[in-house]
């Protein structure tokens, strides 16, 4: 196959850099149609459900050491197991997800002569 550039040869680094060019080019277009989309946006949002998760822990720790209404079904040990498993379910669930009406373009142009 006698395809593409010979390496070590004096105008590879030039050809490359006409077709990189090209590639700039449409690129720099990219980056200017979605430049004003996120301008005052976060780039991260706080995650509902980590929030909800952080609300359940707080409810259930002021159970535990309040003394249950005599109408809670639940015992203390009860509690103690449901509060652990939130607490669980917390620590794998990310505080922060990403915001989908951002996005985030980065462009690094490499030529290796």
């Amino acid at each position: 196959m006698d395809m593409g550039v010979p390496q070590g040869s004096i105008i590879g680094p030039l050809l490359s850099n006409v077709i990189l060019h090209i590639l700039d080019g449409y690129i720099e277009k990219e980056i200017e149609k979605h430049k004003g989309k996120a301008v005052g946006k976060k780039h991260l949002l706080t995650n509902p459900n980590y929030h909800k998760l952080t609300m359940r822990i707080s409810r259930l720790k002021n159970k535990i050491i309040d003394s249950p209404p005599p109408e809670t079904k639940k015992t203390p040990i009860e509690l103690k197991k449901q509060h652990l498993c939130n607490v669980k379910a917390r620590k794998i669930t990310k505080s922060l997800i990403p915001n989908p009406e951002v996005i985030k373009l980065q462009y690094v142009r490499y030529a290796d002569d």
